[in-house]
C-alpha cells in the first residue's frame, strides 16, 4: 500500500510507522479530493448542457452569460401564483436536500 501511495521503497525501511500512516492517509484524502472535484465538474457540466438544451428548444429559454448565477425556471403557458410558486420552490428544495442526504449515505457506505 505504501508504493501504491508513492512511498519510495528506501524510504519506506528509514520511516516510522508513524510517518508511513500520515503519508498513506494523507494519499488518499487527496484522491477522495481528486473523485469529488471530478464528480463537481460532470455536475457543472450537466447544468451547462441543461441550459443548452433548454435554449434550443424554447425561444424564451436563452443560454445565460453564468448559468451558476442564474436559476430561473420558465414554464411556458402557465401562471403561477405566488403561493404556488412558494410550493414548488419549497418541493424543489426538499428533492434537494433529498438528493444531498442520499450523496452522503453513499459517500459513508463507501467510506469517504
Amino acid at each position: 500500500m505504501a508504493i501504491e501511495c508513492g512511498i519510495p521503497y528506501k524510504t519506506f525501511f528509514k520511516s516510522t510507522p508513524y510517518a508511513i500512516k500520515v503519508t498513506v492517509e494523507a494519499y488518499w484524502r487527496a484522491r477522495k479530493n481528486d473523485w469529488e472535484r471530478a464528480e463537481y465538474q460532470a455536475w457543472l457540466t450537466g447544468k451547462y448542457v441543461q441550459y443548452a438544451i433548454g435554449a434550443s428548444f424554447s425561444k424564451k429559454n436563452k443560454y445565460p452569460k453564468n448559468p451558476m448565477e442564474e436559476e430561473k425556471v420558465i414554464i411556458e403557458d402557465v401562471e403561477l401564483t405566488e403561493e404556488e410558486k412558494t410550493f414548488y420552490t419549497e418541493k424543489l428544495f426538499e428533492k434537494l436536500e433529498n438528493m444531498a442526504e442520499k450523496n452522503r449515505r453513499y459517500k459513508e457506505r463507501m467510506g469517504g
